[in-house]
């Protein structure tokens, strides 16, 4: 999801180091892992009530366009005729 090297992954440990302090990290991190955990089941639970609902949006009318002829082999109307 997120692209995260080791530089950033470090700098992002020292500043929650300096921020939260020592005593105070393995809690945070499992809040942050609990805020995740929710996110995801949610997302989840989402997608399963409404993953249908959107499948049948997109879906393309097969019926709709079949008497349409492509565009590419339409010649262009010609010149108005002059009176």
């Amino acid at each position: 999801m997120f692209d995260f090297g080791l530089g950033e992954i470090v700098v992002l440990a020292l500043i929650a180091l300096i921020v939260v302090g020592p005593d105070q990290i393995p809690s945070v991190a499992r809040l942050f892992g609990n805020w995740i955990r929710q996110a995801r089941t949610v997302w989840s639970r989402l997608n399963e009530d409404f993953g249908d609902v959107f499948e049948l949006e997109h879906e393309p009318e097969e019926h709709e366009h079949a008497n349409d002829q492509p565009t590419q082999n339409r010649e262009p109307p010609g010149p108005p005729a002059l009176r």
